[in-house]
């Protein structure tokens, strides 16, 4: 593999190590695509889907995320049965939101 090589969607050499805190999308890490669409999104997230360098490969690494959070969801919900977020307090989501901030900060 030449260490110079670049390729048509990447400003930087493939073998450049990815940005601090973003993950680097190329055709290596990508499954097959198999369907186009169109999306809008507000600026500062397609701002943010671009500069990870593969629009494309940022929102469907999002949208499995998401798929693995509604997935662990519906794992607690078997585990502790239906309404087993009813006994989370405001002071509970709260300190929730600080700790997510702060590992965001972190990222």
């Amino acid at each position: 593999v030449p260490s110079s090589r670049h390729d048509d969607h990447h400003s930087r050499p493939l073998h450049a190590p990815p940005t601090r805190g973003r993950r680097e999308y190329d055709s290596t890490t990508l499954p097959s695509m198999t369907k186009r669409i169109t999306i809008s999104l507000p600026d500062d997230l397609a701002d943010e889907a671009q500069e990870s360098g593969n629009a494309s490969g940022y929102i469907a690494d999002a949208l499995r995320e998401q798929r693995r959070i509604r997935d662990g969801m519906a794992a607690l919900e078997r585990l502790w049965g239906p309404g087993w977020q009813d006994g989370i307090t405001d002071a509970d989501r709260e300190r929730a939101n600080r700790l997510f901030d702060s590992a965001r900060d972190v990222a």
